[in-house]
């Protein structure tokens, strides 16, 4: 077995976010740093779906650790292949003063 120490701290990162989640914001506001990475949350302000993917690379994200669904549901770990509904927020996990 091969475990990702990124995904497992993402993994705990996404749980300790979901939880004390209360309100959503536009777009790339810092929610919590830690040394030189920080965890962004990102929203889906357009009216179509997006991939991840696109969003991690939108904000210079290395991972994406929760979605907030626009309806309240809430994903831990979604794949890059997942799509991000219109008003979805994408929790990413980036390094801080990225270009």
């Amino acid at each position: 077995m091969v475990v990702s120490p990124l995904k497992l701290g993402g993994s705990q990162i996404a749980r300790m976010i979901l939880g004390d989640f209360k309100s959503k914001s536009n777009i790339q506001e810092p929610v919590s740093e830690m040394g030189q990475l920080m965890i962004q949350q990102v929203q889906n302000t357009r009216d179509v779906q997006v991939s991840i993917e696109d969003m991690l690379k939108q904000a210079h994200g290395l991972l994406a650790v929760a979605i907030q669904r626009a309806d309240g549901r809430k994903e831990i770990m979604p794949s890059a292949q997942t799509q991000l509904e219109p008003y979805d927020t994408l929790f990413v996990c980036s390094v801080e003063n990225a270009p």
